[in-house]
């Protein structure tokens, strides 16, 4: 009986498109363009999707970090450094802490070419560049997977304006294969050039850890230096045992803060935070689409 109505009712309307064939193909040509968009907007909201569930390569749960301003005179930065770190790493329920130049996904950051040869006249590989102590590895909570971490005795300050790099790097899987042809355990142990001439060697390679720029498509290109930044102005990333991060966050704020009064300590983010506002332009292009 449905089916007999069905053709009652499709019948009129097929003879009536038939007699009118500009109208037929105006409704060919909306339905082609609507499924179109359709499709269109599909695959933008697959795409940002995917992109929003990269892994980082950072234990994003357990981990914060936050800015420490200096505004007193005759400060020594490299002692308050130190004794800031040694502070937080006594703290019940920290695994570890370290001086960073730049956060992941937080859209600033330092970036620089490497060469598997020197040369003015030669295209570097583009790479993010994350300055840490021998502590770096595990308070990122990166997986090392190759070589060996940095030791105390490879890191060495960097002065304001400086220009020198360190003779050792640590790089991501996704930097090694890029620079040498797919094969990322060629990379081990081999000499590559920064800033065109100076040479670096590659002691060891860590799974992953993005780069400052989600919308880079070197985003998994980065690079790990021995240094500490000797300046009035810095950051601390902080990785916490699991579960206490949101416990410790104010704590550790507050024992810094209260530790010196010749600076500031202030802008205190988890990483899920960065990440999520790191995003926000993807979700809300999606929420749009889906709308």
């Amino acid at each position: 009986m449905l089916e007999l109505l069905a053709r009652l009712e499709l019948g009129p309307i097929f003879r009536a498109l038939m007699r009118n064939k500009i109208g037929a193909l105006l409704i060919a040509l909306q339905i082609a363009l609507t499924l179109t968009i359709m499709v269109n907007a599909i695959f933008m909201m697959q795409e940002r999707s995917q992109q929003m569930a990269r892994p980082s390569g950072l234990d994003e749960t357990n981990t914060f970090y936050l800015s420490n301003t200096i505004f007193a005179q005759n400060y020594n930065t490299q002692t308050a450094l130190q004794q800031d770190l040694q502070r937080i790493r006594q703290t019940p329920g920290v695994v570890a802490v370290t001086q960073i130049n730049a956060i992941p996904l937080s859209g600033g950051g330092w970036s620089m070419g490497l060469q598997t040869k020197p040369g003015d006249d030669l295209e570097g590989t583009g790479t993010a560049v994350y300055m840490v102590d021998e502590h770096g590895i595990e308070a990122l909570g990166v997986e090392l997977i190759a070589g060996e971490n940095f030791q105390s005795s490879d890191i060495v300050w960097r002065e304001v304006g400086s220009t020198k790099w360190p003779p050792k790097t640590i790089i991501t899987k996704a930097l090694a294969e890029a620079m040498f042809e797919g094969d990322w355990k060629k990379a081990l142990g081999k000499t590559v050039y920064i800033d065109n001439h100076q040479p670096v060697q590659i002691s060891g390679i860590i799974n992953g850890l993005q780069a400052p720029w989600n919308g880079w498509n070197g985003v998994e290109r980065s690079m790990l230096v021995p240094q500490q930044l000797d300046g009035k102005g810095s950051r601390y990333f902080i990785r916490t045992e699991s579960g206490r991060r949101d416990e410790l966050m104010p704590v550790i704020e507050k024992m810094l803060a209260d530790s010196d009064r010749g600076r500031i300590i202030r802008n205190v983010t988890s990483m899920q935070q960065t990440r999520d506002e790191s995003y926000q332009e993807h979700q809300a292009t999606n929420t749009i689409l889906l709308t």
